[in-house]
């Protein structure tokens, strides 16, 4: 695949994904990738005041969630790692945001 096609198949399943999330209340607020980075990216998801950092790194294949709450939008983050976890299964970008909603659901609330 090209990084044409890539960057398009990522938009895609990302798009999915954020349809998923949205069902159970969950907005993503902020999104970073970088194709260059082995396909890295970070998003910030949650609610106005609950907030999680998802982010994969695409050169060692590992998924991490972090979590915090947001008194307003002055407040100091402090984010706490909750999940960490290698993910083995992610040959395209729809297994890997499959692999991405089932890591959010499963740590939701930890």
């Amino acid at each position: 695949m090209n990084d044409a096609e890539s960057s398009a198949s990522f938009i895609a399943a990302l798009a999915r994904f954020s349809h998923s999330l949205a069902e159970s209340g969950t907005a993503i607020y902020e999104i970073a990738y970088d194709l260059l980075a082995f396909g890295s990216w970070t998003i910030e998801l949650g609610t106005r005041h609950h907030r999680s950092l998802l982010q994969w790194d695409g050169k060692e294949s590992r998924m991490s969630l972090s979590q915090w709450d947001v008194a307003d939008s002055r407040s100091p983050q402090e984010r706490k790692l909750v999940a960490e976890e290698r993910i083995a299964d992610r040959s395209t970008h729809e297994q890997l945001f499959g692999a991405a909603e089932k890591f959010v659901s499963g740590n939701a609330g930890s």
